[in-house]
């Protein structure tokens, strides 16, 4: 009987299973291995499939069954498969996965604006780098510091106004789409009511985290105290930081309101027509370093020029002692509810009209105006303290007014076309009515209380009589004889 060997069944090689292939794999996706086969062929001449499963595997690389794939590598890879000691390969593409758009915010936002101001921003959400994908369900988050004084309006497309500094965001609630190529500008009004300053940060983030920003920006607002403001036409009101930005900016007709004291450190120049409105609370005072800008020698200059229709209301004006008040050379300026005070000069202190000029005194008290030097004690030049209304000049004094000192001029330069006074109400504690070279100032007395009252009466200059001035009556330089008021 003859000896036989029987060999042990063992593999003679392996090779992928007729209809087993391997797509495309999205980068960081795993290969997919169902229904996938290895045919074994084994030695004698049999075969069988064995599937590839992953417990097969081990690690990222795939096992000792499968080796040479890298899920996170893109391009092509040559796999190989290891079963016993047999192996085969095939090759598989490893695509880049569809990536998220990287995006940014910018803004057109001032880093600095007046407390009341309505200020035109801009936030801008665009795309920083493009990708396949965009954003689901996002909204632009915002937080501002100290949002109770601060409205951020944005309005939507039905035209309703939002101030998302309040409600904290800006899109619909449930979110909206951010495709991944996108640049959309949000147009804002900004409006701080309180100097200051203030952080505003803008996020991108979606809906279902609104912790993780998607895009972020910080802007830095400081917020100046507003000094005054201009109400234009159409009372349009615009607030500014400081008194000059706001006179540069007024156009005739308006109005400057005051929102704090004025100092005023060289000349104020007038040339329009325009209203300064103290509000019954704030001053313009000359500064502890004021120096004059204008040859008229005056804290406010009208020159002969410019011809302005000009109104102090509801304000006192304080020289500081440093100049005379106003001097006026054209035009028509009216003082009502005001006080007009603390000017120092060698001569005239306190209001100048003259060439022509108007003024109207209404409940105004111009007093505590002070002439200095060898004038401080002079009967004659002390009566210009306060009010001095030179050739051709005309004032007119009513309602609660006070005035300490007035003095009308007359003189030959002017002639005929001399300084003249009407007191309708109000009161003038000492008044002196000139006489030069034949020509005498006028007063029209309708009603009110003079105190004191001197009247030129003959050259030189400075010789007068004290005359009781009466009401109802008109009194001329160079005469102690009134004239009564013709009745209406």
């Amino acid at each position: 009987m003859n000896n036989v060997t029987v060999d042990a069944k063992s593999v003679a090689s392996i090779e992928l299973k007729e209809g087993t292939t391997f797509a495309n794999v999205v980068e960081g996706t795993d290969l997919d291995l169902t229904n996938k086969f290895i045919t074994v062929t084994y030695n004698n001449n049999t075969t069988s499939d064995v599937a590839i499963t992953a417990a097969m595997l081990s690690g990222f690389n795939k096992n000792a069954m499968l080796s040479g794939f890298n899920k996170n590598t893109v391009g092509q890879q040559t796999v190989t498969i290891t079963y016993e000691t047999k192996t085969t390969t095939f090759n598989v593409t490893v695509d880049a996965a569809s990536q998220v758009s990287e995006y940014e915010i910018t803004g057109e936002v001032p880093t600095t604006v007046v407390a009341g101001a309505e200020t035109d921003v801009s936030i801008t959400l665009r795309t920083k780098v493009a990708h396949e994908l965009g954003i689901d369900a996002a909204l632009i988050y915002v937080d501002v510091t100290n949002k109770e004084n601060v409205q951020l309006l944005a309005t939507d497309t039905q035209g309703n106004q939002y101030n998302i500094a309040n409600i904290g965001f800006w899109g619909p609630p449930q979110g909206f789409d951010i495709p991944a190529d996108y640049n959309a500008t949000t147009p804002i009004k900004a409006i701080f009511a309180v100097a200051g300053d203030y952080t505003i940060t803008v996020k991108v983030a979606k809906v279902s985290d609104p912790s993780t920003a998607i895009a972020e920006k910080v802007f830095n607002v400081t917020v100046q105290a507003k000094v005054a403001e201009v109400v234009g036409a159409e009372s349009v009101v615009t607030p500014y930081a400081s008194f000059a930005d706001a006179y540069a900016a007024a156009a005739d007709g308006d109005t400057i309101k005051l929102y704090q004291d004025v100092s005023l450190s060289t000349s104020l120049q007038i040339s329009k027509d325009v209203t300064f409105d103290g509000q019954e609370q704030f001053k313009i005072k000359a500064a502890d370093d004021f120096v004059l800008g204008n040859e008229l020698n005056a804290i406010i200059c009208i020159n002969k020029t410019d011809n302005p229709q000009v109104k102090f209301a509801n304000i006192t004006i304080d020289g500081n002692a440093k100049n005379r008040i106003m001097k006026a050379e054209s035009g028509k300026v009216v003082f009502k509810n005001a006080v007009v005070t603390n000017g120092k000069n060698g001569q005239i202190a306190g209001l100048y009209f003259t060439n022509a000029s108007q003024g109207e005194l209404i409940n105004t008290r111009v007093s505590g105006n002070v002439t200095e030097g060898e004038f401080a004690t002079d009967g004659y030049w002390q009566f210009a303290s306060d009010l001095w209304i030179g050739a051709n000049a005309k004032v007119s004094i009513s309602g609660t007014s006070e005035i300490g000192y007035a003095f009308c001029n007359a003189n030959e330069y002017s002639a005929n076309n001399k300084g003249g006074i009407t007191l309708n109400a109000g009161t003038i504690s000492n008044l002196y009515l000139e006489y030069s070279k034949g020509f005498g100032a006028d007063f029209k007395f309708v009603d009110g209380t003079v105190t004191t009252m001197k009247i030129g009466k003959v050259d030189p200059v400075g010789t007068a009589e004290v005359v009781k001035a009466v009401a109802g009556n008109t009194y001329v330089g160079g005469s102690t004889t009134p004239t009564p008021i013709p009745a209406v």
